[in-house]
C-alpha cells in the first residue's frame, strides 16, 4: 500500500515513511534505507527518516554511509542518544580511537555536565577495542558490502596489529587508494610504512599533510619517527617535543622522548621525562581500577572528585573541570 502510495505521488512523505518503517520489519535494509532517505527530503517527514536510514545503512553493512547518515541526524537533533552511542560504537568498532575521542569531548562541549558522556569517555580510554574481536565482524562487513574504504581501513589496522602483514598491507593500501585526501587513513598508512621501514612511502604521504595537520601531534609523532628512522636525531626529538607541547597527556610520546635522551646521555633531560611516565602510568592505573571495580555504576561525589584529581595529574583540564562540576551535588541528582 505504501509503494503504491508513494507511486502516485513521489512528495507523500507520510507514504515513505511508511515504506522505509515496511521494509525494515521485512528486514529488507537496503530498500528500508532509499526509502528514508526519499522520506528525509520532505521537511515534515524528514526527523524520523534521517536517524532511521542511519540504522537500516548500518544493517545492512554500509558502514561508511551510515556514519554519515548519523552525523546528519545530530546536526539535526544533538542530544540524540541512539545515534551518539551507534556512532560511538561504529569508531569504537573500527579501532579509531582517536576520532572517538574527538567525537565524545565533542559531545560534552554541547552537555559539559553529562554523566553519561563523562562516563563513556573514561570507559573508552581504559577498555580499548580488542582487533581479535574486531577482525571477524569486519570480515563479514567485507563480505555482505565489498570495498568500502572505512571497512578496508579498519581491516588492515586489525591485521596489522594481529601481524598479518601481507593481508593489513593490501587491506590498507586499497583504502588509500580509494581515498588517496583522507587524513586518518593517511596518518594510519603513513604510521605502518614506517614500522615497515618504507621509508620513501611515508614520506611521500606525511609531507602533503604538513599545512592541514601542523597543529595535529600525531603528524609531528609520526614526522619524529620518520627522521628518527633517518639518523636525523635531533630534528626528530624537535618535532617530538611538539607532539608533546600538543598532547602532553600521551604516555608513548613521552617514553620514546626519554629514551631518545638516554641514548645520546643526556641523562637530566631523561630523567625528567621518564618522571613524567611514571606518573601518567600511576594515573591510568587508577582511572583502570576504577573502571574495573564498577565504581561508576553508583556514582557518587567522592569518585567524581577523585576522577578530577586523576584527570588533573593527567594533565586534561577539561575531563578535570567536568568531573568537578559533576560532583556539586545539583548535578549529582542528574547523574543517578
Amino acid at each position: 500500500m505504501a509503494q503504491q502510495i508513494v507511486n502516485r505521488d513521489a512528495s507523500n512523505g507520510a507514504g515513505w515513511l511508511w515504506l522505509g518503517r515496511s521494509c525494515e520489519k521485512l528486514r529488507d535494509f537496503d530498500a528500508a534505507a532509499e526509502a528514508y532517505s526519499r522520506a528525509s527530503a520532505i521537511p515534515e517527514s524528514g526527523a524520523e527518516a534521517v536517524g532511521r536510514r542511519g540504522f537500516c545503512l548500518l544493517n545492512a553493512g554500509r558502514l561508511g554511509e551510515a556514519e554519515d547518515a548519523f552525523h546528519t541526524a545530530l546536526k539535526r537533533n544533538p542530544s540524540d542518544e541512539a545515534v551518539q552511542t551507534e556512532l560511538q560504537w561504529l569508531l569504537f568498532n573500527q579501532l579509531r580511537e582517536r576520532e572517538l575521542e574527538v567525537f565524545l569531548e565533542g559531545l560534552l562541549d554541547r552537555e559539559p555536565n553529562k554523566f553519561r558522556i563523562l562516563y563513556h569517555i573514561l570507559y573508552s580510554s581504559q577498555r580499548r577495542p580488542n582487533p581479535r574481536e574486531a577482525v571477524g565482524r569486519l570480515e563479514q562487513v567485507e563480505q555482505l558490502k565489498p570495498g568500502q574504504p572505512q571497512v578496508q581501513l579498519a581491516l588492515g589496522h586489525c591485521y596489522w596489529k594481529l601481524g598479518d602483514i601481507n593481508k593489513a598491507t593490501r587491506f590498507l593500501e586499497a583504502a588509500l587508494q580509494q581515498r588517496p585526501a583522507d587524513v586518518e587513513t593517511a596518518l594510519l598508512v603513513t604510521e605502518f610504512y614506517i614500522e615497515q621501514d618504507n621509508l620513501d612511502l611515508a614520506q611521500s604521504l606525511i609531507e602533503p599533510l604538513k599545512f592541514q595537520l601542523v597543529m595535529d601531534d600525531r603528524w609531528w609523532w609520526l614526522l619524529a619517527q620518520l627522521q628518527h628512522r633517518q639518523a636525523k636525531t635531533d630534528d626528530a626529538i624537535d618535532a617530538l617535543k611538539e607532539a608533546i607541547r600538543l598532547r602532553p597527556s600521551e604516555v608513548r610520546y613521552l617514553q620514546t622522548i626519554a629514551t631518545w635522551y638516554q641514548a645520546k646521555n643526556l641523562t637530566m633531560e631523561s630523567r625528567d621525562y621518564h618522571r613524567e611516565v611514571q606518573l601518567l602510568r600511576k594515573v591510568n592505573e587508577e582511572l583502570y581500577v576504577i573502571v574495573s571495580r564498577g565504581d561508576l555504576d553508583k556514582p557518587n561525589s567522592t569518585t567524581f572528585k577523585i576522577l578530577g584529581e586523576l584527570f588533573a595529574r593527567a594533565k586534561r583540564p577539561k575531563l578535570k573541570q567536568a568531573w568537578e562540576q559533576l560532583a556539586a551535588p545539583s548535578n549529582l541528582t542528574e547523574s543517578r
